[in-house]
């Protein structure tokens, strides 16, 4: 069975874990403490800046749980896939229902933006957030605000929101969060604060990125002069989505020899051209541990 990547197993589950962005946990928090929760929320920034995570850290302290996934009362959907009429209308639906075994039901909706490329569908989905549920909180989420205001309906989606705007790492959030991971996986003593700081600083900027890179030098722990080499030539840009977990999961069983992962992630991939371009930053990587 494959691990869940180190991205993934040190991503913040909690709002007192969340790196950054403080004036945002701050005001989630209040909301949870006050139990005054708004009908929508809408979370916004750059790619990589945590929206996804602080959603899921939200939904687990509103709904005092540790992992969302597992609760009845979290749903979780992405509208770059999911918004025709009929997904809306099912989520709807939902928002309507009781919430088991607690009171709030919390439905995160990801490239929230998706939701405006159909009309009808965009306009069903502005009635819940007109006539809201009184458990039910709706969290967007978009990397793309000024698609919202580039419409009379995303105007109004938006404007029914309480607008939250994320900003992305810096290199101080990027460093307690790769000591993080060291400390978790037993690796503080191999690579130096020096070596950690030069990783955030050559790195892509991002939390997947920099995990990506000391999963890298955790396969080649035993000779760490290449392990560091290693990490920083895959110091390369990363989008939070399907075929990056699986370009990464590639890479990560191609190094631990695990061929059968390695080719289920593979076929997985849905870009090919997208999965030729990150090989070729791999290229010297694969190469020096074959």
């Amino acid at each position: 069975m494959s691990s869940p990547g180190f991205h993934n197993k040190y991503r913040p589950s909690t709002l007192s874990r969340v790196l950054g962005n403080e004036s945002v946990v701050a005001t989630l928090s209040n909301f949870i403490e006050s139990g005054k929760f708004p009908s929508a929320i809408l979370l916004t920034g750059p790619t990589s800046a945590g929206k996804t995570t602080m959603a899921r850290a939200f939904a687990n302290d509103a709904l005092g749980v540790k992992d969302v996934g597992a609760s009845p009362n979290f749903e979780e959907v992405n509208f770059s896939e999911s918004r025709t009429i009929d997904d809306v209308r099912a989520l709807i639906s939902q928002s309507r229902l009781r919430p088991l075994r607690g009171s709030r039901r919390i439905i995160l909706c990801d490239e929230a933006q998706g939701i405006l490329s159909n009309a009808p569908a965009a306009n069903a989905f502005l009635k819940p957030l007109e006539e809201p549920s009184p458990t039910t909180t709706w969290i967007l989420s978009s990397m793309e605000p000024d698609k919202f205001s580039s419409t009379v309906i995303g105007k109004a989606i938006s404007g029914r929101c309480v607008h939250l705007r994320l900003k992305s790492p810096t290199d101080a959030d990027l460093f307690k969060q790769g000591a993080r991971i060291l400390k978790g996986e037993g690796l503080s003593k191999a690579l130096s604060r020096e070596s950690l700081a030069k990783l955030v600083e050559n790195g892509d900027k991002t939390y997947r990125g920099l995990a990506a890179q000391l999963e890298v030098f955790s396969s080649l722990r035993d000779n760490p002069d290449n392990a560091l080499e290693a990490a920083m030539a895959c110091g390369v840009s990363y989008m939070e989505s399907p075929d990056d977990n699986n370009i990464a999961g590639f890479v990560k069983c191609t190094l631990t020899g695990n061929i059968p992962s390695a080719i289920r992630h593979a076929v997985s991939v849905k870009d090919g051209v997208q999965f030729l371009m990150r090989l070729g930053h791999y290229s010297w990587f694969l190469l020096s541990t074959s």
